[in-house]
């Protein structure tokens, strides 16, 4: 068995989709790191990375071996058929996990401190001036590590499953690679992994039909474990990068932090802000800096919180919301963030839902179709496997 793990490793190191397995994942991260944020591009990049080497090498060595006779000459040696199969898969997983170690790093050490090397040029999509706002960024220290190793693992399983599916029907490599072909594309491009904003916002809306095109990005497997991924990374993202706003606009870090904690511990998850209400107080507040009103009554819970909220500003204990009136940068701040734009952007690149929650559909639908899908193709590929094809 060492032998033929030798020989598949030396296979591996000869076959042209190695290297491309590793050259175009990272050509895809530098060609789209600045302009899509990198908690997307960083997810579909491991992604891609996982599909090539299921379906081009694992898939296409799985098949060249049921295509010959090697299978019948391995029964001859003590090599079972559930041995060869088990090794493909093992050095599979050893090159797929040795893929993610150097993207993973990549990504790491391009983000990691000052270096905004994939910072995301918001510019390149809207002209908004919300998108000033939006971190998209990976800030490391709060990752959710949890979810992120269950959207590896679930993106590792979803891709071999159906690459096991794939060639169970195939009768070629060619029928098994063009098929293999058309997923990757779709993954990347039919399913705005890579591109979301594009689609989904502002010049989507000249394009017809372009929402049931949308819709079919729930038929790829990935694209499941893809927004998982995301969801890991960009855990706490927005709060972070708001925090850091707030200090740059004027308030200390201990001022920015307490703001920060009472705008997402009084309104909650931004799927369920009243933005109605708040986009017309915000309106409301933003006549009253003009006029210089001082005692403004608002609608909302959280409007009439700010004027009972005092800081310590420019060393006075200070209403905050005379602190958001009268700082420029703070005022345009609270005004733009409860905006419709605000309202649309937050809702996409805010986590709107937990896994596993059986009171929320879209958490019902994000959680338990990719665990059927991988029941679907592991049911229906061992119920048509067949060793030899010839």
């Amino acid at each position: 068995m060492w032998y033929y793990f030798e020989t598949l490793l030396k296979q591996y190191l000869k076959s042209p989709f190695t290297y491309i397995s590793i050259i175009f994942p990272v050509a895809f991260l530098f060609g789209l790191g600045q302009i899509v944020p990198v908690s997307y591009i960083y997810a579909t990049t491991l992604s891609i990375s996982i599909i090539m080497i299921a379906f081009f090498l694992f898939g296409g060595t799985i098949l060249e071996i049921r295509k010959t006779s090697m299978i019948k000459s391995m029964s001859l040696t003590n090599l079972s058929k559930t041995r060869v199969f088990m090794v493909n898969l093992f050095v599979a997983f050893l090159f797929t996990l040795i893929l993610i170690v150097i993207i993973s790093l990549i990504v790491f050490l391009l983000t990691i401190g000052d270096n905004t090397f994939l910072a995301t040029d918001w510019t390149f999509w809207s002209d908004q001036k919300f998108l000033e706002l939006l971190s998209g960024d990976i800030y490391w220290a709060d990752v959710n590590w949890g979810l992120y190793l269950y959207s590896l693992i679930l993106a590792i399983v979803l891709a071999y499953g159906l690459t096991f599916l794939l060639i169970s029907f195939s009768k070629s490599s060619t029928t098994l690679y063009l098929w293999s072909f058309f997923y990757l594309l779709f993954f990347m491009f039919g399913t705005y992994t890579s591109i979301p904003n594009f689609f989904v916002f502002g010049k989507s809306e000249a394009v017809p039909g372009i929402e049931f095109l949308l819709d079919l990005r729930y038929i790829a497997p990935n694209y499941y474990s893809n927004q998982t991924m995301v969801m890991a990374l960009s855990n706490d993202a927005s709060y972070d990068f708001i925090n850091d706003l707030l200090a740059q606009a004027g308030l200390t870090p201990q001022q920015a932090t307490e703001v920060t904690d009472l705008l997402f511990n009084k309104l909650g998850n931004v799927q369920n802000w009243e933005w109605d209400n708040l986009i017309i107080d915000a309106q409301t507040f933003t006549d009253a800096t003009r006029t210089n009103v001082a005692d403004q009554i608002y609608l909302s819970t959280f409007f009439n919180d700010l004027k009972d909220t005092t800081v310590s500003f420019l060393g006075n204990d200070v209403s905050l919301i005379i602190v958001f009136k009268n700082v420029e940068p703070l005022s345009n701040f609270i005004t733009t963030v409860f905006s419709e734009g605000g309202e649309r952007w937050l809702k996409f690149f805010i986590d709107p839902f937990v896994l596993f929650d059986i009171s929320d559909k879209t958490s019902i639908l994000y959680s338990f179709t990719p665990l059927i899908m991988i029941i679907f193709f592991l049911g229906i590929g061992v119920k048509r496997f067949e060793w030899s094809i010839r």
